[in-house]
């Protein structure tokens, strides 16, 4: 199986650059409107990932099913397009729905080794900055809740000296895991109210820091 990827293959070379995984930035030498130009085949799948896919189908019953050794091959081949893109050698992670889960484990160990940090959801859970598993962050996903309890959400960061971290899907509507856009702003103009006491940031920011 093979994918056409923004980049040069893994075994190719171009005047452009390095290969796909020694690759130098595509941004520098391509312009963003020319660059899907340029197209080269990456095998995401190799034979020892091939040989898991092969057991876990013997195992579940599924014609393509998602292993861990594959979601690190994805991983690995998504990470290569972006930093074609910016040029950036470091990332955080959002889990799809929150499931780390696939057909023979979980992928955490992955995302651990490839990314800065992984976000989750749902949990409201001030983290402790010390103990936390980064490659697993507990996130708030928020929905339908007042600016009251996304402030109160906050301040037990504050009062603790822990991260909170908000999960924003739909804003003002036009998403089924919305908030409002009033409630939205107010939650914004309480941080900027107190920006001196609350450090307020990407969540590749405060878990890189």
């Amino acid at each position: 199986m093979t994918y056409s990827i923004i980049g040069f293959g893994q075994n190719t070379t171009s005047e452009h650059g390095e290969n796909s995984l020694g690759i130098k930035t595509m941004a520098e030498q391509i312009p963003l409107t020319k660059i899907f130009e340029r197209f080269g085949n990456l095998r995401i799948i190799n034979p020892q990932a091939d040989r898991a896919m092969l057991r876990s189908m013997e195992k579940y019953g599924q014609m393509a099913p998602v292993v861990v050794s594959r979601m690190e091959q994805e991983l690995l081949m998504m990470n290569t397009m972006l930093k074609a893109l910016d040029g950036k050698t470091e990332r955080t992670f959002a889990y799809c729905c929150y499931d780390h889960e696939t057909g023979d484990g979980s992928y955490i160990p992955v995302v651990r080794k490839l990314f800065v940090a992984g976000r989750s959801g749902k949990d409201r859970t001030v983290i402790d900055p010390v103990t936390v598993d980064l490659a697993y962050t507990p996130g708030w996903e928020v929905r339908d809740v007042t600016v009251a309890a996304m402030i109160a959400f906050a301040e037990e960061a504050l009062r603790t000296g822990g991260l909170a971290v908000f999960t924003f899907h739909g804003i003002g509507g036009g998403h089924g895991i919305n908030v409002s856009r009033e409630a939205h702003q107010a939650l914004l103009a309480w941080l900027g109210e107190h920006r001196d006491a609350v450090w307020t940031d990407t969540f590749f920011n405060v878990t890189s820091y």
